[in-house]
């Protein structure tokens, strides 16, 4: 008796210090508050009478703790039989804010309470432990997209990346699903991992009538033509849709790029990062340096094994960043009695690289070139990328080569920072024999003024000119070859791209792109109707079996333009920000019931698997070197936690709390939840004396 009131008691203070009591009806759907028929406070007595309180068996998911929006979707539900107190009012005393204060003292957390407090769906619509909504089981009607890449973790082991596209809110989003381990990354195995997740982790038992399009990295096992991932599950879904990542595409391309000078100016850029990398001596006389100078020095970066071109930039644009702190500091050791010889050599090797005219000038050419680059690929990177936007920023990019190419700004370009100080043709001093050169220039002579020449020890062949003009006119050469190439390359990475007139359709969805509208209804009438009827006869498969009707989606269009036009006349919102209005309007939704269907597809649409290569990061900073053991069962629990979580003011405790609770459970007072089903019953303890081990034999007499 006396356990049970405490039982109670406890309850009743958790349910008070969230404010409202909700209780659960069966159907999930009820709230969880009743008031009592006087709303008394009061403790119940001991005697039999007052203990009886109402009572409710409420049936809560075991699957609280499940990661994953789609994984919680379908799991079946186990019930574990909680015991709700509901004998105090809805309408008891809640602590006020300055009553929390005191207890908790952090006014975020009064805050935090206060946007709780209000009306919260049924305990059965709770997130899950990461705060994901449960969808329906089947899974009919909804639309997605996968991705997957590859990658080998701390422990060598070979593991596999899922994401999937889908709907959350009615807006597109990328969500991590799980982290597969594959004997053998093979097409086939990985085909196989891919299916398992659509039918076992998010529960798309026909799975052929969800799936739109897979997306990756552009690997030969993954989107090779006849036996890759994706070819092999168009053989079973036609309509399946392979795509190439947009960002590593613009990485191919950059990569074919053929020019000796890019390499060499990046052997010198690692180089830099190497010697300043491992010797904290070297990195400390650089910042004192650049102290003297009034340069907050950057420290180097490492290029060789980046991938992304914005990190290619950030490297480069350090050494350029700290080339007078650089100079004076490998000036100072090379002439140093206290540095060894080695070091004085290796010193005077590094500022001789760092001081040719060749790389200084297309160290001036690549930093404007990355940095052109770079906003593409950080561009194609976001998650709100469409496809209309891949095109806009793919002429924009080719449009500002073409400008950098002009002779005007090409040279501007690559001459920045450098002048030439005087003619040292007739010179008779020393510094004039010493080098074979009739030219002495200076690089950012606003800052140090350092002459940059080179010494006859350094020079290869004979015979040969090395007048700055004609350096400027090598570098000049090159950089309009690695322009040309570039633009050419990015035509050829994004032809598929651009000339898949199912993808190339996503475009219709964006009203920015649409004619503008006019007492000519003419042209605005026809605008999409082919790209319509293209995606509707590629997904005909699932879009009949949802029902939906060729002509009536012809009418809808017609109609849902009108509609979207006329807002367009005051302000348009974000392509997402639209469509989330629209899809969330239950009358909307049913008047354009058979075109809604295929936008959903076209949102759903992926474009890049950067999101994948993040996902990539947070396992290495999760299985590192002490770390080889974790199994991949929990690395992908690790990453659903870090990936998916939601921030701590949108995830709602309640159904977490009442779970886990101790006082809130039956009268065993189990303090986790029964794992009795996938983990077996928890073996007794044995008694002395009660088990065969500790039986004693009988001796024989």
């Amino acid at each position: 008796m006396a356990s049970q009131k405490n039982s109670q008691n406890k309850q009743r203070k958790l349910e008070d210090f969230f404010g409202k009591r909700k209780k659960v009806a069966e159907d999930g759907e009820e709230d969880l508050n009743r008031p009592t028929g006087d709303g008394s406070d009061s403790e119940p007595a001991d005697n039999s009478d007052s203990v009886q309180q109402e009572t409710r068996t409420v049936s809560l998911s075991k699957d609280a703790t499940s990661t994953n929006d789609e994984q919680s979707a379908a799991a079946d539900d186990e019930p574990v039989d909680l015991i709700l107190d509901e004998s105090k009012s809805a309408d008891s005393d809640r602590p006020s804010n300055e009553q929390l204060t005191a207890v908790v003292d952090e006014p975020e957390l009064v805050d935090l309470d206060e946007s709780k407090s209000a009306d919260r769906p049924s305990t059965d619509e709770h997130p899950t432990a990461v705060g994901e909504p449960k969808k329906s089981a089947s899974g009919s009607g909804r639309s997605s997209s996968i991705l997957a890449d590859g990658s080998t973790d701390k422990s060598n082991t070979e593991q596999e990346i899922i994401y999937v596209s889908m709907l959350k809110n009615n807006r597109a989003m990328t969500q991590f699903i799980t982290l597969a381990s594959v004997p053998k990354a093979n097409a086939e195995n990985l085909t196989k991992a891919l299916k398992e997740t659509l039918t076992k982790k998010l529960k798309l038992t026909n799975w052929k009538n969800n799936l739109v399009a897979c997306c990756f990295d552009g690997a030969a096992v993954m989107l090779g033509p006849n036996s890759g991932v994706g070819a092999r599950l168009a053989q079973e879904a036609k309509h399946v849709i392979s795509i190439h990542c947009c960002a590593h595409r613009l990485e191919l391309a950059i990569k074919d790029v053929d020019e000796p000078l890019i390499a060499e100016v990046d052997k010198v850029v690692q180089e830099c990062y190497t010697f300043y990398k491992w010797s904290r001596n070297n990195w400390d006389e650089l910042q004192k340096a650049g102290k003297t100078l009034n340069i907050n020095v950057k420290r180097p970066i490492k290029l060789i094994g980046v991938r992304w071109l914005a990190h290619h930039y950030r490297a480069l644009e350090a050494v350029g960043f700290n080339w007078p702190a650089m100079v004076t500091q490998l000036m100072n050791l090379a002439s140093s009695t206290e540095a060894t010889a080695k070091k004085r050599e290796h010193a005077k090797l590094l500022l001789d690289m760092i001081r040719a005219l060749t790389f200084i000038f297309m160290m001036n050419f690549l930093n404007a070139y990355y940095a052109i680059m770079k906003d593409m690929s950080l561009t194609l990177q976001r998650n709100d990328l469409t496809v209309d936007r891949v095109v806009d920023k793919i002429n924009t990019v080719k449009a500002s080569l073409q400008k950098l190419k002009t002779e005007k700004e090409l040279k501007e370009t690559i001459s920045k920072g450098v002048e030439v100080v005087s003619d040292m043709a007739d010179d008779d001093t020393d510094e004039a024999d010493d080098y074979e050169c009739d030219e002495v220039v200076t690089y950012r002579d606003e800052t140090v003024g350092i002459s940059v020449i080179k010494s006859r020890e350094t020079r290869s062949g004979s015979g040969q000119s090395h007048k700055v003009s004609d350096v400027k006119a090598q570098v000049y050469t090159a950089a309009e070859q690695i322009i040309d190439s570039t633009i050419q390359n990015i035509d050829n990475r994004y032809e598929s791209l651009l000339t898949n007139k199912i993808v190339k359709a996503a475009e219709i969805i964006n009203p920015q792109n649409w004619p503008p509208t006019s007492e000519d209804r003419s042209e605005l009438d026809s605008y999409g109707d082919q790209e319509v009827e293209d995606i509707f006869h590629h997904f005909e498969t699932i879009l009949v079996s949802r029902h939906i009707n060729l002509t009536l989606v012809k009418m809808q269009w017609l109609e849902l333009k009108w509609f979207i036009s006329r807002k367009r006349k005051t302000s348009l919102p974000k392509v997402d920000d639209l469509w989330a209005e629209i899809l969330s309007d239950t009358d909307l939704a049913a008047r354009f019931d058979q075109i809604l269907p295929l936008i959903r597809i076209l949102l759903v649409f992926p474009v890049h698997t950067a999101n994948l290569e993040r996902g990539f990061s947070q396992m290495n900073s999760i299985m590192n070197d002490k770390r080889t053991h974790l199994q991949t069962q929990t690395m992908s629990s690790l990453l659903t936690i870090k990936l998916s979580s939601l921030d701590y003011r949108e995830y709602d405790p309640i159904g977490a709390i009442i779970k886990w609770s101790p006082w809130s459970l039956d009268s065993k007072k189990r303090r986790r939840p029964d794992t009795s089903k996938p983990y077996g019953p928890r073996k007794k303890k044995a008694t002395l004396g009660s088990t065969p081990l500790l039986a004693t034999k009988p001796t024989e007499t």
